[in-house]
């Protein structure tokens, strides 16, 4: 079967075609695949419970002698084109460094002063320049996000660890 792929629910559809095409059965694949008794059913059925995980997907295409193609879906492509958007990379150091070498000492102070430039640039975006107090606020940042019981448990851990040194 060589229909196009768009959807889990079209490769679940695919997979239960290649066993039927084969005439195997679901625990033969489970046998081969090493997944729990009666797991590839789960995933199978129309109703199964179960959806395909990095696992349970790497041993059920193995046990069918089956394997992924990706092409490109021109319909696809038409339909979301005009929303993609180019990355901005910012240059490493070593490539700065590769340019600067064939340029001349004005052109060097220039690649490096932008080199500066990128690297602040990344630092305001990790939130490591800028603050009000400056230097690293990554802890604080986390606290803020976690939920209670999260913190607590960390809180806890915490102090575990610390009374366990002092224990030492």
């Amino acid at each position: 079967m060589t229909a196009p792929i768009r959807d889990m629910a079209g490769l679940v559809r695919s997979l239960c075609h290649a066993r039927e095409e084969r005439q195997i059965t679901n625990e033969n694949i489970d046998e081969i695949a090493g997944l729990p008794a009666r797991y590839t059913t789960k995933i199978l059925a129309p109703n199964g419970g179960k959806s395909l995980g990095a696992v349970s997907f790497e041993g059920i295409l193995g046990a069918l002698g089956k394997c992924l193609v990706l092409v490109d879906d021109p319909e696809q492509i038409k339909r979301v084109k005009n929303r993609w958007q180019k990355r901005k990379r910012i240059q490493s150091k070593a490539a700065l460094q590769a340019v600067a070498s064939s340029m001349a000492a004005s052109d060097q102070e220039l690649l490096e002063f932008q080199a500066k430039l990128a690297l602040s640039e990344r630092m305001k975006a990790l939130g490591r320049i800028g603050g009000k107090k400056g230097g690293p606020k990554g802890g604080k940042r986390r606290a803020r996000a976690m939920k209670k019981r999260a913190r607590q448990a960390q809180a806890s851990h915490a102090a575990r660890m610390r009374w366990a040194k002092k224990g030492a």
